[in-house]
């Protein structure tokens, strides 16, 4: 978004200040996106992407994930929930 906003403000004012300034915007922002994809794709194969160790503390209370049944609800928990505790999430 500032990188955009710096390039835009460039265009309309014609201040180089500017044109460095969302070129330096610009490039920290891919570099920032591309490392954040790299490491989301390595850590997808081995699974550990999808480690939620908060899980099987919120499976331990009472109730549903939320901590307490709502009204007219049974407590406990879906057979989904249950799979993904059961393995070690």
């Amino acid at each position: 978004m500032y990188a955009n906003l710096t390039v835009n403000l460039y265009q309309t004012l014609d201040v180089t200040f500017f044109r460095v300034w969302g070129a330096i915007w610009s490039t920290f922002t891919i570099l920032l996106w591309m490392v954040v994809f790299y490491r989301t794709v390595a850590l997808v194969p081995s699974g550990k992407i999808f480690d939620a160790p908060c899980i099987e503390e919120e499976m331990n209370t009472e109730g549903n994930l939320s901590g307490s049944p709502r009204e007219g609800e049974r407590g406990g928990h879906s057979p989904v929930t249950k799979e993904i505790v059961e393995r070690g999430c």
